[in-house]
């Protein structure tokens, strides 16, 4: 009975709207510290918050940390970090709404490559819907038709990227444990960005520190909801 409580649709609504409130309020932190706090340094405390509870998890409570296709899970990791750090950059440049708008395109790309990557069928009305929010996403980026607002289209490259590491996570499902695929990733995330987080780390203010901390521990529960 308990088992089939938790497993329940509305739990599993309960924690979606438990992760989209993290993921919110991460993204709000981050726009925080925009002018104050380098994208790296950001991409290194969201990253290290993460890697550090998982590895604490992992010790205490037996989760594996397997990872199968390895190869599979660096491309996943590389593309990954750099759709986080376009992300982070377009939150701390352009308005909050339209950077989180931008990003969440990544089902529309998900749902176009599928077919050509997966082999997944893609009935025509998914490809009609996603035209026509491309057409939305491109007002966003130019809304006047007349010039390409960079700092927006970065977010939307963020989009395409993420679509491209969720496919990889899909291609990972059958080698890889979960929390083995969030821990590596993070552990990814934080050597690459320490060499370019170093320096700025030292003299973090500590508002700035907390809100850098912030970020990891909802991204943290936004990917465990």
């Amino acid at each position: 009975m308990a088992e089939e409580k938790k497993d329940s649709p509305k739990a599993a609504i309960a924690w979606m709207l438990l992760a989209s409130a993290a993921f919110g309020s991460g993204s709000a932190l981050v726009k925080s510290t925009a002018g104050d706090v380098g994208v790296w340094t950001v991409v290194f405390g969201r990253s290290l918050v993460i890697m550090v509870i998982l590895l604490a998890w992992s010790q205490f409570y037996g989760a594996s940390l397997h990872i199968g296709n390895r190869r599979l899970m660096l491309w996943r990791s590389a593309i990954g970090l750099t759709a986080m750090f376009c992300y982070f950059y377009s939150v701390q440049k352009i308005p909050l709404s339209n950077a989180v708008t931008l990003q969440y395109t990544s089902p529309l790309f998900v749902a176009l490559f599928s077919g050509a990557i997966l082999r997944e069928r893609v009935p025509p009305l998914i490809y009609g819907c996603i035209l026509v929010s491309l057409i939305g996403t491109i007002l966003i980026v130019s809304p006047s038709l007349e010039y390409i607002d960079i700092d927006a289209t970065i977010a939307l490259i963020s989009g395409v990227f993420s679509a491209f590491a969720y496919l990889a996570v899909r291609g990972l499902r059958t080698s890889s444990s979960p929390d083995g695929i969030v821990f590596w990733f993070a552990a990814f995330c934080t050597l690459i960005s320490l060499p370019f987080a170093a320096g700025e780390l030292l003299t973090l203010k500590l508002y700035d520190g907390l809100a850098v901390i912030g970020v990891g521990i909802c991204a943290g529960i936004g990917q465990t909801g």
